[in-house]
């Protein structure tokens, strides 16, 4: 793939960093990278003449940042396990072609993206100074603390303004060029669920990264928010997004739910989903990277916290908001910023958190959100 970019700027040029060549190392998990791409397409757009490549590892961060082909991939290579440095010679002499000027390193936790940087030869490399005792700074030659009062899209702008000053706090909502193939099996999927043009079609996110089942809303809460909104929308049609391994949550829901639903998982890409979501009236998500797709998209936006921070993570966009009524000591547990994942939910009541959201406050939440007053 070329070097190149396809975002044009409304109104030409903006004012932004001078020609060059900039690598962005980007997270492996989904919503930190959705965020990292739209950082890149307002660079992008700022400075045309800007040469943007981006490194990524495992998981959906490759396709998030191929989404309409306007970046250049680096990738770790396949079959090296877990991406480890002495096996990606090939990556780090690839990058060392490239002769990048400048890095930025949207990693927060794990050292390996700022070793690649420095072993890559780029002069210059900014990036997050990292937990106490973290290696990160030694491969790094200037750092930036990340602050727990700051979210992770205004820390990631603040490693932006290093290299452009003026670069905005808000974030553009995502754009790209759908692949037509990828159009037609949407929308040949969408013929197959009976959607026609009076179906009002909303998404449910019911699965968690990491396996972490605690930082999930109980299937049970999402079908009773689900018949709340039937109640009101009799084309009502249920998008069920997730991954394969999340069908048996997607089964649970189907098999309590009164109404139409349909099975996402099936379409199991990223670009898919997004082409799905932007066709969607509402998402409500537990946080995790589809909702921070779906926000970034301007699909109405409802992200449910409690063992995670929104102070960090909330959904970022013009029709995004959140919820996170809980008052437990033990909330929020899952910290990224520290590098802080547990394996169980802590609390003697298994996902206590979460149960203090009430399909009430989601309702209340989406109606701030929706455009028309269909929820009303």
């Amino acid at each position: 793939m070329s070097f190149g970019s396809s975002f044009e700027p409304p109104g030409g040029p903006l004012p932004g960093p001078k020609a060059g060549r900039l690598l962005v190392a980007s997270p492996w998990g989904l919503g930190e990278a959705v965020l990292v791409r739209l950082l890149l397409q307002e660079l992008s757009a700022r400075s045309p003449a800007l040469k943007i490549g981006v490194l990524v590892g495992r998981g959906p961060s490759g396709e998030v940042m191929s989404l309409g082909g306007c970046l250049h991939i680096h990738r770790y290579r396949r079959g090296e396990a877990g991406g480890r440095l002495w096996g990606s010679l090939r990556t780090i002499l690839d990058l060392r072609r490239t002769d990048y000027d400048t890095a930025l390193d949207c990693e927060v936790v794990r050292v390996l993206t700022a070793a690649f940087l420095m072993l890559a030869a780029v002069p210059l490399r900014i990036g997050f100074a990292g937990p106490p005792a973290s290696l990160r700074g030694f491969f790094l030659t200037q750092t930036v603390q990340l602050e727990a009062r700051r979210s992770y899209w205004e820390s990631i702008v603040a490693l932006a303004r290093h290299i452009d000053p003026d670069f905005p706090s808000a974030a553009p909502r995502l754009s790209f060029s759908p692949d037509p193939m990828v159009m037609s099996r949407v929308d040949h999927w969408q013929r197959q669920q009976g959607a026609t043009d009076q179906t009002r079609m909303v998404a449910l996110h019911l699965g968690s990264v990491d396996r972490a089942d605690y930082k999930r809303w109980p299937v049970s809460r999402f079908i009773e928010l689900a018949e709340r909104i039937r109640s009101r929308v009799p084309t009502l049609l249920v998008i069920l997004t997730g991954t394969p391994a999340e069908r048996s949550l997607v089964s649970k829901f189907a098999g309590g739910f009164q109404g139409h639903c349909a099975d996402a998982t099936v379409l199991d890409s990223v670009h898919a989903t997004a082409l799905l979501l932007e066709r969607c009236a509402l998402l409500v998500s537990n946080d995790t990277g589809v909702m921070h797709l779906g926000a970034a998209l301007g699909t109405p936006t409802v992200g449910l916290f409690g063992a995670t921070n929104p102070a960090h993570f909330a959904p970022v966009g013009i029709r995004a908001t959140y919820v996170y009524p809980t008052r437990v000591n033990c909330s929020p547990c899952f910290d990224a910023y520290r590098g802080v994942f547990p394996p169980a939910c802590r609390n003697a009541e298994f996902q206590r958190c979460m149960l203090d959201i009430d399909p009430a406050h989601v309702m209340e939440a989406a109606r701030r959100v929706v455009t028309g007053d269909w929820l009303s």
